[in-house]
């Protein structure tokens, strides 16, 4: 099966293609990078390669369940492109997390579904920083003000 933007994927796999807990994945494709989403949890998310994505299916141990073009994570994923906001999950760069703080906050403001998978997002760029322990734990607490505020 092709994999194309929107489709939600289902099966007990992990982000690496091991054994995991039930998941549900949707394919997005910012900038063109297609890759897949953990959705099941908007503000736990995981990030699967599309080779790990398209041997699961190959394998069979992910399925097909659905196609939603409006899910909140393929809103947010046209919300980063129309701000040029690129590569977010490879990790800090330049002003990245002061534009992702604002974007949430902007998110949250105009009530925006996919608000907690942004938030989502900013948690999961923090686990591939470098910075100070207190530093990613004062972000988090900030992340999670923004999000309560709503």
């Amino acid at each position: 099966m092709q994999v194309v933007e929107s489709q939600i994927y289902e099966g007990e796999v992990s982000a690496l293609g091991g054994e995991g807990p039930a998941m549900r994945w949707i394919v997005v494709s910012p900038f063109g990078k297609t890759h897949a989403h953990s959705i099941d949890d908007p503000r736990n998310l995981h990030c699967m390669p599309l080779g790990i994505l398209q041997r699961c299916i190959d394998e069979a141990r992910l399925k097909h369940v659905d196609t939603r073009p409006n899910h909140p994570a393929i809103q947010l994923q046209r919300a980063k492109e129309e701000r040029g906001l690129r590569d977010t999950h490879m990790g800090l760069h330049g002003d990245l997390l002061d534009l992702m703080l604002r974007f949430l906050r902007t998110a949250v403001a105009e009530h925006a579904e996919y608000a907690p998978f942004l938030a989502g997002e900013i948690t999961a760029l923090l686990a591939t920083t470098e910075l100070p322990a207190d530093e990613i734990d004062s972000v988090r607490a900030e992340v999670a003000e923004i999000i309560g505020a709503k």
